[in-house]
């Protein structure tokens, strides 16, 4: 009909009226998810997965595939689900009902961890197993968060609003995660706060912040926009995905840097690892590298949202990945760089790791999904979000295969496996198109 838009329940709403509440509660949301994501940004940096886990892995079983393992997990379970919840959410005008329900299956049997540190601390086999399972059930449930969390920020915050939306959570959440980071290296420390001990306040900080931001996330008021008249099934979409990628040439370009950024990421479980037993590093100064990782993402988040905002997210993706070329190439000419100094000093500097891969989590936050939001319309938006992040599952072992590779080889084969990936994906980000300047416009109707 013309100058009116149908909903999938059937209710028209008339084109002028629609585009005057388009975004009523802008405000409001642009406030309730920004707390949400702080608190569980600022919740992750307590048992920060790329420094505190792989630090108690390596305690508790002494081994680099395991720490390569838990990373795998976190991986797989933002990757696999993707399919099925984009098929299950697609033709829903709501989608908060479903990402509260997953959240809630997945953030409180994150108390378990704490307690069985607590009940159970001489026996690792059962902590091992207890950890692992929980853990991969959390990392599933927030892959399926991921895809109705995406599209109701893209209901709610303009085009032109999301860059300091993204820069707003990471500045607010990342500065509250660096004094995170010094409570984790006090609490570490701390004489009355024997392992396990130490490891279980930090699990127990964590859950609460989650708890807190579960919160924040039913506060939204999710604005209503076209979607699908009927469902397809997972394996609807992935028959479906050739075509989907031939519709969208500027998504597929994207989605080879964003590869080779990952590719790229097959260090990162071991970076802190390597600090404690190549270079001396006390497991004390963990609490520096969360500080210098989220000072990192404060640090470039303003960077990353003017960027954004001002030239498109095209550029955004291209410092991504030149802090992806980087880290990898600091931290294996570390030995060289720091040679001669004490461990302590050896810690700060070292620390300028963590600094570059927390620009890089914000920056490729950023970048690429909001390079996604300007190329998809409201009716494709979670489809193309999970066939996009099923497509990235094959990443899933690299974490395994580089612990594989620390234990038959070094670490130095793994950073300059790193940093060549990282070298390839600044050439492909050269000839990203950006989208506002590309004719690459997302769908405003539905498809018929």
């Amino acid at each position: 009909m013309a100058g009116q838009r149908e909903l999938s329940h059937g209710a028209p709403v008339p084109e002028a009226a629609g585009l005057a509440v388009e975004y009523q509660h802008t405000r409001w949301n642009f406030a309730v998810i920004v707390a949400d994501a702080s608190s569980f940004i600022t919740g992750l940096a307590f048992a920060s997965p790329l420094i505190v886990l792989p630090l108690f892995m390596e305690r508790l079983t002494g081994s680099t595939v395991l720490v390569g393992v838990l990373s795998a997990l976190q991986m797989a379970g933002w990757f696999l689900p993707q399919l099925l919840t984009a098929s299950l959410v697609e033709s829903r005008p709501h989608k908060k009902p479903f990402m509260i329900k997953v959240c809630l299956a997945g953030r409180v049997p994150m108390a378990l961890i704490p307690l069985v540190l607590l009940v159970f601390p001489h026996q690792p086999h059962v902590i091992l197993g207890v950890f692992l399972s929980v853990h991969l059930l959390f990392y599933l449930t927030d892959g399926m968060t991921g895809v109705p969390w995406t599209d109701i920020g893209a209901k709610t915050i303009p085009p032109r609003m999301r860059g300091r939306f993204f820069g707003a959570m990471q500045l607010i959440g990342g500065s509250l995660s660096v004094l995170a980071g010094v409570a984790v290296g006090k609490i570490l420390a701390h004489p009355g706060l024997p392992y396990p001990r130490d490891y279980a306040l930090l699990f127990a900080i964590e859950f609460v912040l989650l708890v807190v931001s579960l919160g924040f996330l039913a506060l939204i008021r999710e604005p209503v926009r076209p979607v699908r008249e009927h469902r397809r099934s997972a394996w609807d979409l992935l028959r479906s995905t050739p075509a989907l990628l031939r519709a969208k040439p500027h998504l597929v370009h994207m989605m080879i840097v964003a590869g080779l950024v990952e590719v790229g990421m097959i260090a990162v479980p071991f970076y802190a690892v390597y600090a404690r037993t190549q270079l001396g590093v006390p497991e004390v100064m963990a609490g520096v590298f969360v500080s210098a990782q989220m000072a990192g993402g404060v640090a470039s988040s303003l960077l990353w949202a003017l960027l954004s905002d001002r030239w498109g997210s095209k550029r955004v993706i291209q410092g991504t990945a030149v802090c992806g070329l980087a880290a990898p190439l600091f931290a294996g000419l570390a030995p060289l760089l720091l040679e001669g100094y004490g461990s302590q000093a050896i810690a700060y500097g070292y620390a300028f790791t963590f600094f570059l891969l927390g620009a890089i989590a914000n920056g490729a936050w950023i970048g690429y999904t909001n390079f996604m939001l300007e190329v998809l319309g409201d009716e494709e938006r979670a489809s193309y979000l999970g066939v996009v992040n099923s497509l990235a599952a094959p990443t899933i072992a690299l974490p395994i295969l580089g612990g594989w590779l620390v234990g038959a080889t070094s670490y130095q084969t793994v950073f300059g496996v790193a940093a060549l990936c990282g070298a390839l994906a600044v050439i492909a980000s050269a000839w990203l198109r950006e989208p506002r300047h590309s004719g690459a416009q997302p769908a405003s109707r539905l498809s018929k």
